[in-house]
């Protein structure tokens, strides 16, 4: 505790300050600084949140002042542990959403300081700040009702000794905002679409922003937008996988504190399937009783492809057929690792590609000595790793390389056909590729080569009749080409 009062007027040797209380007793002379205007007494060793007598007398030639007697009380400690719960109400409807917040608090020990009372302030945004005083032996929470959804508050609470609190001790917290009211997701192309909401009326629950996510129904993992404003009502979702069925979930945001914010745990959700593309370019191999049809896998998800047939003229029989579409997939086969040189539980592996989430797979010891990883990207290059593990603690890692084949063309075009050259054209294919390779055939039957990254090249030609293969071309590591498209020109 310190106390300062000024110097009395006249000389003053010395200044005699005692304090007491019912349980202990102390006593000083202190001397005032030549020209000092005041006097500064520093008493240690108090005990905390206890009150003192405090007696003041100035003392000069063997004669005392009268006395100078005041009440004053220490500071209380406070060692106690602040915990808010923001629960929400029980039960499933939107409406229950609690506006109440519950702070419970370990009690701080009488052993080390005198209170009388805890003392609660809740304070937030456009709103009057509540108190609450519990006495020092009151149950250990506190509950503020009848507060705003979503919004930011800052919880502060005293140990309280006759009115002399201690040091603060601070929390913050957010209530769990309303949830938007509702959401659709309409169509704007082939791989996008538009989503719109309307939110939760900004006087019944304060917002920091929405969240919007989505995901494939096979991929677990969410990708997020950036986070919206509140007055935000739409959105825009592009560059969608065709054919991929999606779930979209919109959230509300609380008020958010150096960027932290909660969600209403109450998001809406719509589910979104892209037009899967369509099939081009088929080619058929007749035979009398026979017809093989081919054609290039096109690009995004395909799960089976519906193949229907009818004769033109009257006498023949119409059928039906489903084909399962190939999968783009990647397996891995290793040998096992034998039991008597070493002890491990499992094997793990990851497959990383550029562009692509890393994915694990985890198999137990004596499982298959195979593991798939499907959906990868045509042409891309991947990196796999494999371990041993005992007990989550791995083994050196073990690594190969792969590319999968890339996509083919779909289309070839001869966009201009003159005396001595041809330009041709085509699409580009889906996933990865480096150069596009041209093959043809000349008069003498000699077959040439070019490569291009472009859509598209001039060749010089003498007037004859032509055959043009085209191949996408991954040439890093594997040599990788995909299959032929043909084209003949005159």
């Amino acid at each position: 505790m310190t106390r300062k009062w000024p110097v009395p007027g006249d000389r003053v040797e010395c200044t005699a300050a005692r304090w007491a209380t019912e349980a202990e007793a102390g006593a000083r002379n202190l001397s005032a600084p030549p020209a000092a205007r005041t006097v500064r007494a520093a008493l240690a060793g108090l005990e905390p949140g206890r009150g003192y007598t405090l007696s003041i007398a100035a003392h000069s030639y063997n004669l005392t002042s009268d006395l100078f007697t005041m009440e004053t009380r220490t500071r209380p400690l406070i060692q106690s542990e602040m915990t808010i719960v923001n629960q929400k109400d029980s039960g499933d409807d939107n409406d229950t959403l609690t506006t109440t917040l519950k702070v419970t608090f370990t009690r701080t020990p009488e052993s080390v300081t005198r209170f009388d009372a805890y003392r609660f302030r809740l304070e937030g945004a456009g709103s009057a700040p509540v108190s609450r005083e519990l006495p020092a032996d009151a149950a250990q929470t506190v509950e503020f009702a009848d507060l705003v959804p979503g919004r930011l508050y800052n919880v502060t609470m005293w140990t309280v000794s006759r009115n002399v609190t201690s040091h603060p001790m601070q929390r913050q917290t957010r209530l769990w905002p309303l949830p938007a009211l509702w959401l659709r997701v309409e169509r704007v192309t082939s791989n996008s679409v538009t989503v719109e909401w309307a939110g939760p009326a900004r006087a019944a629950s304060a917002l920091g922003g929405f969240v919007l996510r989505y995901r494939t129904r096979a991929d677990p993992r969410w990708h997020a937008l950036d986070p919206l404003p509140p007055t935000a009502v739409s959105a825009e979702i592009s560059n969608m996988t065709h054919g991929e069925h999606y779930i979209i979930q919109l959230d509300t945001l609380s008020e958010d504190a150096d960027g932290d914010s909660v969600e209403s745990d109450h998001p809406l959700h719509e589910e979104h399937t892209v037009r899967p593309n369509p099939v081009s370019n088929v080619e058929q191999l007749v035979d009398t009783r026979n017809m093989t049809l081919e054609w290039p896998v096109p690009g995004g998800r395909v799960e089976w492809y519906a193949l229907r047939w009818w004769p033109t003229e009257a006498g023949g029989a119409a059928g039906a057929r489903n084909l399962s579409a190939p999968p783009r997939r990647t397996k891995v086969t290793f040998t096992r690792t034998p039991e008597s040189v070493t002890r491990f539980d499992a094997y793990r592996f990851r497959l990383e590609g550029a562009g692509s989430a890393p994915v694990s797979r985890e198999l137990p010891a004596d499982a298959a000595q195979t593991v798939e990883f499907a959906d990868l990207v045509p042409g891309r290059l991947y990196n796999v790793t494999m371990w041993t593990v005992s007990r989550n603690v791995t083994s050196h890692p073990m690594q190969r390389q792969t590319r999968l084949y890339p996509r083919p063309i779909t289309q070839l075009n001869a966009t201009e056909v003159g005396a001595r050259e041809i330009t041709l054209a085509w699409d580009r294919p889906a996933g990865d590729f480096t150069d596009f390779e041209v093959q043809y055939l000349n008069g003498t039957d000699q077959l040439l080569t070019l490569t291009t990254e472009e859509l598209g090249i001039t060749v010089s030609l003498r007037h004859d009749t032509y055959t043009v293969n085209e191949l996408d071309d991954t040439r890093v590591l594997t040599n990788g080409h995909s299959e032929l498209r043909n084209h003949t020109i005159r």
